[in-house]
Parts: C-alpha cells; structure tokens; sequence
C-alpha cells in the first residue's frame, strides 16, 4: 500500500509541476518580423523593348547608359511617386521638358506605375560631354522604400 502511495503521490507532483509550468506566469515570446516586404522594382524599356538587367528594388541604386534620341519607360510593380533630379536640382510636376548638358528630355506620359520620356538634342551638335538623369521612385504604400536609377544619356 505504500508503495501505491508513493507511486500516487510522485504522479500528483509531477502533475502538479506540469500545470505551473504551463499557465501559471506570463510568457513574452518576441518575434523578429524582419525588414518589411518588397513593395515593388522598376524596370526599363528603351525604344519599347525591355532593357535586360535592369530590375531596381527599393534601397538599390542602378545606372542605365541610353544614346540620346531613344525614348524610355520607367514600369514600376507597385504605385509609386516619381521623381526626376538633373544637375542637382528636383525638376517638379509632370509633363515637363527638361534642357539639360545639350539633351532635351521631354516627358510624355506620368503614372504613379511608368514614367514616359522621350530624349533628343537640343542642338545639332554632339553631346558634349555624358547627360546623367536620376529617377527616384518612392513606394506609395510602404514610402520608406525608395529606389533609384541614373541614366545616362550618350552619343
């Protein structure tokens, strides 16, 4: 009988362990969400045909040479908010001709998904020296993301 006392207490312990352990306090379980999902990446057309190699994603930064007189199109995956930078200074607004270093960029089409521009010379006369462009798309939904691409316009 003593036997079946100890065995019935030893079960009664362990039991009663086994509960305390699995309510009887708080437990903060922290979870590392990590960074917050892509929200979209940019790629390029030029002349209508897709530019191989070019896919920006947000907190990249990518530079596309272009020969001055092609047309091209910033497609993004995810709404975004355009912006141009040339020769330090935001160019603001849309629909805008931009003369810049002997280019003439005219943008024809602005979405919050593409960015359409046509480019030419602005005289007959060669590029001086190379044209660069910076193009940043800010991400609508998560606007912590940011992507950037240079092009840079050529003889």
């Amino acid at each position: 009988m003593k036997r079946i006392t100890k065995l019935f207490s030893g079960l009664l312990l362990s039991a009663t362990l086994l509960l305390s352990g699995c309510g009887g306090g708080s437990v903060d379980v922290v979870v590392d969400a990590g960074p917050p999902p892509i929200a979209f990446d940019v790629i390029l057309f030029a002349n209508g045909v897709q530019v191989p190699g070019v896919e920006v994603l947000p907190g990249e930064e990518q530079t596309v040479y272009l020969r001055v007189g092609q047309s091209f199109i910033l497609d993004s995956s995810d709404p975004v908010a355009w912006s141009v930078v040339v020769g330090g200074n935001s160019i603001l607004g849309t629909g805008n001709t931009i003369f810049y270093g002997g280019a003439t960029v005219l943008e024809t089409r602005t979405t919050n998904f593409e960015f359409e521009a046509q480019t030419f010379l602005s005289n007959p006369a060669p590029l001086p020296v190379p044209v660069p462009l910076t193009f940043y798309a800010t991400s609508l939904s998560l606007p912590g993301q940011v992507a950037k691409i240079n092009i840079v316009l050529t003889n």
